[in-house]
């Protein structure tokens, strides 16, 4: 059984935190990779992680966001920690 079955994958700071949450799926490649992109939807897709967007609620910095995966194969997290 998985103890730790989340992996952040990258963060980036938000402009107005009052906002809706936006993604930014063209910087997000450019910064992983669309290899990186691909594989992560594609193994959301055939349910094996589900992708999270994580907003810290503390106030000791400024406001980011965080792309997490939550996988639910130790196969799979083993695979990214791999290939990534």
């Amino acid at each position: 059984m998985m103890m730790n079955n989340c992996v952040a994958v990258t963060g980036w700071e938000i402009c107005d935190p009052e906002e809706n949450i936006n993604i930014d799926w063209p910087r997000l490649s450019r910064t992983l990779g669309q290899d990186h992109i691909d594989w992560l939807l594609e193994k959301s897709t055939q349910g094996h992680l589900t992708l999270h967007i994580e907003i810290p609620e503390d106030d000791s910095g400024p406001p980011v966001q965080r792309l997490t995966a939550e996988f639910h194969s130790e196969a799979v997290k083993l695979e990214y920690g791999l290939r990534f």
